[in-house]
């Protein structure tokens, strides 16, 4: 889905429109993608388009060289990593099987259509013919399964695996274009256009070069990473879709907000990958070209340590934490307002998202006390750290509001303040006892969340869950085996009271998510899950 605007569009009349959706809750997230009847299923398409976005002109300027600034750099290039710090790139770099449009249209992509059957406990995948990897190799079904593998390895799976573990039984190729997947049990047609439009394809003869570099079949191709420095793609010029029109991208990692914003200003770069909301205002009105991603696709959240970092193992010490966290206090602070604070790990109109129950854990000192008095720990230990990159002044800005609130409640509140490669080091494996962070996937099947490395059901990197808090693996599990909307709500009401009993994350705001382009640059969107979208970008002279 484009979301560039068009002419004097303002950002504060954009995101009040986008704050107005999200806050009309409830709904049935569970949109149709394919046409259901009694017989199989079968979704095509005869353009292989995967956006409404028409390409541009053929008269527009083409080539040239796109600068991209981004704030954090990037830790490994896996394409079963969904990670923030990889969304400026991962769809450059990879395709995936289908793509969402329009909200939860998914459309061919790298399949060119798919069949569910009657029982939906599989699907059978017809592949698109002639899609070549950056290698120059063409791709074919096993392929797919290579990926598959890769995906449903704990090792390897990363924020994939959960999704694809909890869900496939096995896979067989059946043709140089087709493969069939089985599933453990029936599910629903949104989890399974959920794992096509989440599959990005890596080449994998070189799956063990992901350290070092990215090798798929996007419109952009590797070429040199320097960590803490830059990134640098060219343009794959045998890709099988629209574009890309620009020759190269080169990305600058600033690590500074500030020095980012600079930049732009300075002409140094043409994209400003996730602005601070306030910034994109007021540069809009200068001529720069706000693009804002469809709504729900990150919620901020704090994640806490619930095993071996005392006091957090208790879940008083949680709960106090949850109602000491003033989310509409921080949404005014770090967006400005123009996000949506929420309680549960969804958007609001996710078919899981109980308004009821993300009103009765509103910011409440008095239930805050209540708990911590509840907690049975003495005084002393009454004390916990955050840790805060010092390149987020978001995050910096909701350690300090939190800190104050729990000194009004006599509990001490650590700002531990970490360089943004320390704290984006320490983020991944787990080291902390407090992070704001965000997570994605939150608009989607609402099972999905458990992508996100702290809901993990399986494989947790964090802890391990599945001794820790089994009633939230069996739910996921209960959830990802729901087929009927009645089985689904059901479900999903439990998923919710375990996530609400157990507490290891609090929720959240619904983030406005932004790029800032300069004036001369057209084509740049964002997608259902805000990674960016450079294929179509043309640089106007």
């Amino acid at each position: 889905m484009r979301t560039r605007s068009h002419g004097p569009v303002r950002l504060l009349a954009l995101l009040a429109a986008l704050a107005m959706v999200l806050a009309a809750c409830g709904g049935n997230g569970d949109a149709d993608t394919t046409t259901t009847t009694a017989a199989a299923t079968t979704t095509t398409a005869a353009s292989g388009d995967t956006t409404t976005t028409t390409a541009p002109d053929e008269g527009d300027a083409t080539g040239g060289t796109l600068r991209v600034g981004v704030r954090d750099d990037v830790q490994r290039w896996d394409s079963s990593r969904l990670q923030g710090v990889l969304f400026p790139f991962h769809r450059n770099l990879y395709d995936t099987l289908a793509d969402y449009v329009d909200g939860l249209n998914a459309q061919p992509m790298l399949a060119t259509g798919w069949e569910i059957s009657d029982a939906q406990d599989s699907v059978t995948i017809t592949l698109r013919e002639g899609v070549l990897f950056h290698s120059g190799r063409e791709m074919t079904a096993e392929d797919i399964a290579a990926n598959l593998a890769y995906f449903i390895d704990p090792e390897t799976g990363n924020q994939v695996f959960g999704p694809t573990d909890g869900a496939v039984q096995d896979w067989e190729v059946t043709g140089p274009y087709e493969i069939v997947v089985n599933f453990k049990q029936p599910i629903a047609e949104l989890q399974i256009t959920d794992l096509l439009t989440s599959w990005a394809i890596g080449d994998p003869e070189f799956f063990d070069s992901y350290d070092t570099q990215a090798q798929g079949t996007g419109p952009f191709k590797f070429v040199q990473w320097t960590p803490g420095e830059s990134v640098t793609l060219e343009a794959h010029t045998e890709y099988w879709g629209d574009g890309p029109y620009v020759d190269t991208i080169e990305y600058r990692i600033f690590g500074d907000a500030d020095a980012m914003v600079s930049a732009l200003e300075a002409g140094d770069i043409d994209v400003l990958y996730s602005p601070r909301a306030l910034d994109a205002s007021r540069l809009e009105g200068q001529g720069y070209t706000v693009v804002v991603a469809p709504a729900g696709a990150i919620i901020d959240q704090l994640r806490l340590q619930p095993v071996g970092q005392p006091p957090l193992d208790n879940i008083d010490i949680r709960m106090m934490l949850n109602y000491a966290t003033d989310m509409v206090s921080i949404n005014e602070a770090i967006y400005g307002g123009l996000g949506t604070p929420l309680r549960l790990p969804y958007a609001p109109t996710s078919p899981a998202y109980d308004q009821a129950l993300a009103s009765s854990l509103e910011y409440d000192l008095d239930k805050a006390r209540e708990h911590l008095e509840a907690s049975g720990l003495p005084e002393s230990e009454w004390t916990a750290t955050i840790m805060t990159s010092s390149a987020s002044t978001e995050a910096q800005l909701v350690s300090q509001i939190l800190q104050q609130a729990l000194a009004q409640i006599g509990f001490t509140l650590e700002i531990d303040l970490q360089d943004a490669a320390t704290a984006s080091d320490r983020y991944f494996n787990g080291d902390y006892q407090i992070y704001w962070s965000g997570i994605g996937n939150a608009q989607k099947y609402p099972t999905r969340i458990s992508t996100n490395s702290i809901y993990r059901h399986t494989g947790n990197p964090i802890f391990d869950m599945e001794a820790t808090f089994p009633d939230y693996t069996a739910a996921i599990n209960a959830a990802n085996a729901a087929v009927t909307a009645e089985e689904q709500a059901a479900t999903f009401a439990e998923l919710n009271r375990s996530i609400v009993d157990n507490m290891f994350v609090v929720s959240g705001i619904a983030r406005p998510m932004l790029a800032l382009t300069a004036p001369n640059i057209t084509g740049a969107y964002k997608d259902i899950d805000a990674q960016e979208r450079y294929h179509l970008v043309r640089i106007e002279n």
